[in-house]
């Protein structure tokens, strides 16, 4: 392997982590905040990264220092995502840095596998990998800041985690908020004609309303719902409230469940992330070949075939 060559795997492996330390950055900042905007950024820096990965994956034809750029990658979205790097989150980062060697693994097998360079099939069989291994690197990251014996705080973490949905929410219920209570929801939904209503018998229409929904999800839960119960009460006590109170074993067990159920979620959701990243990630193959940083050659190859 001659100069240049070390030299162009050396810039590209930088340009890598670096996209890499953009996503733990934001990825932990929505950790942190939790609103739209952190959860819009945390997607553009996912784009990023995994459209620069799969070029990292074509253009390095090397195990060995391929998995040593994948090693570097990961350590790098410890930075802002690793906690404390607890057991669990010292799970996610293997199972990361396996989902994104075995992401190479294939993507390489693809590309040798065809006689043609074949960009956006090979994108989708590096991505199917790669995206899994950011997911669950985001999500066990979450469930490691848990705090099982601070309420405030576990109650903080779950409106940061549904936050971002306060702007959708708020195109069915006017001026939504994770903070509202039943009967905040029950008032911001009453039609325009129970204005005209007098206070009294509109204040009696609300807390009934309130009241009803509040039985309705308590039946189907088997938990004691008010109506003055803001959307992360009824949360934290449906999830967190619950869990707190088992042995840590079966917390880690039924936490375990929780993250895959998300992972199953975010995983469908993945799917756009995906077709973005080759998008983009195509973008900047055509950039790269251009500007001549490589170069496309024909070669000769032997070809075992079966005949009778």
């Amino acid at each position: 392997m001659n100069r240049p060559v070390i030299t162009k795997i050396i810039s590209l492996g930088g340009v890598v982590a670096f996209f890499a330390l953009i996503f733990s950055y934001a990825a932990g900042n929505l950790l942190s905040v939790g609103s739209f905007s952190s959860a819009f950024w945390t997607l553009i820096a996912s784009v990023l990264f995994l459209s620069a990965f799969v070029i990292q994956v074509l253009l390095v034809d090397n195990f060995l220092i391929s998995a040593g750029m994948i090693l570097a990658e990961v350590a790098v979205m410890t930075l802002f995502l690793g906690g404390s790097l607890s057991l669990v989150m010292f799970a996610a980062i293997l199972i990361a840095i396996a989902l994104l060697i075995s992401a190479y693994y294939n993507g390489r097998l693809e590309v040798k596998n065809n006689l043609e360079i074949r960009f956006f099939k090979t994108g989708q069989v590096i991505l199917r990998r790669a995206s899994s291994a950011t997911a669950i690197f985001v999500i066990v990251a979450f469930i490691s800041i848990l705090d099982f014996e601070d309420p405030a705080a576990a109650k903080q973490r779950i409106g940061i985690a549904i936050r971002p949905l306060e702007p959708i929410a708020s195109a069915y219920i006017p001026k939504f908020s994770i903070e509202n209570s039943l009967t905040d929801i029950s008032l911001k939904l009453l039609p325009k004609e129970a204005d005209s209503i007098a206070p009294d018998a509109r204040a009696l229409i609300v807390q009934e309303a309130a009241q009803r929904v509040a039985e309705v999800i308590g039946n189907f839960t088997g938990f004691k719902i008010r109506p003055a119960d803001t959307i992360t009460d009824i949360l934290y006590n449906l999830t967190i409230g619950r869990l707190s109170d088992l042995p840590p074993i079966l917390r880690t067990v039924f936490l375990v469940f929780g993250g895959f159920l998300v992972f199953l979620l975010v995983k469908f959701l993945l799917i756009f992330v995906n077709w973005l990243a080759i998008g983009l990630g195509w973008l900047l193959y055509q950039m790269l070949f251009n500007l001549g940083f490589f170069k496309i050659q024909t070669q000769s190859v032997d070809k075992h075939i079966i005949s009778l």
